[in-house]
């Protein structure tokens, strides 16, 4: 009797018939949301211009390390820290 207690339930026939329902709408959702982002960080290991098309080379993790990018991505953080105001209350 020790070992039922870790027999999973089934599921009842509204729970079964929801989950049949709801599987293709959160396959075709995750496709369409992982996709884009999958892709997209793909497309950023390479040096990819639009003037040259045919030219893409492989420059694994180099678009991330330039460091006018890092300057600018710290720049809107701090500038939103900057427009808070210093004591609203008084």
């Amino acid at each position: 009797m020790a070992s039922a207690r870790f027999i999973p339930r089934q599921l009842d026939y509204e729970t079964r018939n929801a989950a049949i329902l709801i599987l293709p709408v959160a396959i075709v959702l995750m496709a369409v949301m992982v996709y884009p982002i999958v892709y997209s960080f793909y497309i950023s290991l390479f040096s990819l211009k639009l003037t040259r098309p045919h030219r893409v080379p492989f420059v694994w993790f180099d678009n991330y390390l330039e460091p006018y990018e890092w300057d600018a991505m710290w720049a809107r953080p701090i500038r939103m820290v900057r427009q808070l105001p210093r004591n609203p209350h008084g």
